[in-house]
């Protein structure tokens, strides 16, 4: 329990914490199934941040992350695989700046694409077709350590706050289709992660974040989409190696689903 010992300052830095976990419950009811209506685009959560510890002498800045993807709904059933890397510019005891970038490739079947007129005003829905989808991001992100306490023991507690503004290009190929199309993802990103760490250098990670998302999406014209998405997880994280999972709820009590192995360096 030595987290309670906190003085009056790290006192208002939970109840900021408190404030920003309540608008997160509030934003959820919006977000769950935002990913099927944001229409154009596919956001892939991954672990948010790096390595916990914060110094200028840190020797591990960058976090590379390797991750299984399935994305499981009405209307898609897609797996691939994505990488990432996460590598703070700047870091000290107030937290760090710095930027995530990667690359996923998806594959599957899409159902309901293409719709055949029967009859006068009847449509049926064809079999499934193929669907591959590719992107790439790049993602400045700010961390705050808004509470740093060590405890007896070893044990110690570490608050994060982080923010980030997200771009993407993403491409979009079908079966039925002679060309591709794609799509130009612009988004803002918010989320906190905690991190508990224990005497055997283990650090068990929680975390939730959301991002809003505006889609351009370039097929015969441009279309304009906007989604909120909410995700969820933990961080397992042993000297430099990591275990992580997340969840991306979606509507009908589908979802995706991501499983990452990480290494810092």
């Amino acid at each position: 329990m030595f987290w309670l010992w906190i003085d009056r300052w790290a006192a208002v830095r939970v109840g900021i914490f408190l404030s920003v976990l309540f608008w997160f419950l509030c934003a959820f009811s919006l977000s769950v199934g935002a990913q099927e209506d944001g229409g154009g685009g596919l956001r892939i959560a991954t672990p948010p941040l790096g390595y916990p510890t914060y110094s200028k002498e840190n020797a591990r800045r960058n976090r590379m992350v390797v991750s299984y993807v399935r994305y499981d709904s009405d209307d898609f059933d897609l797996h691939g695989g994505s990488i990432n890397v996460h590598s703070r510019l700047l870091e000290g005891e107030w937290g760090g700046f710095g930027l995530k970038y990667g690359a996923f490739l998806v594959s599957g079947t899409e159902s309901d694409a293409v719709q055949t007129e029967v009859s006068p005003g009847v449509w049926v829905s064809d079999p499934d077709t193929g669907l591959g989808v590719t992107g790439a991001n790049v993602e400045p992100l700010f961390e705050w350590q808004a509470v740093h306490r060590r405890g007896v023991g070893g044990w110690g507690f570490r608050l994060i706050p982080f923010f980030g503004l997200d771009t993407g290009f993403q491409r979009f190929d079908q079966d039925f289709r002679d060309s591709p199309y794609s799509s130009l993802i612009l988004g803002a990103s918010g989320g906190v992660q905690m991190h508990v760490n224990s005497p055997g250098g283990v650090f068990v990670s929680p975390f939730a974040q959301t991002e809003f998302m505006h889609v351009l999406s370039f097929d015969d014209g441009v279309e304009h989409f906007n989604g909120l998405m909410l995700s969820y997880g933990f961080d397992i994280i042993w000297r430099q190696y990591s275990l992580s999972g997340v969840v991306q709820p979606l509507m009908g009590g589908t979802g995706m689903y991501t499983v990452s192995l990480g290494f810092s360096f």
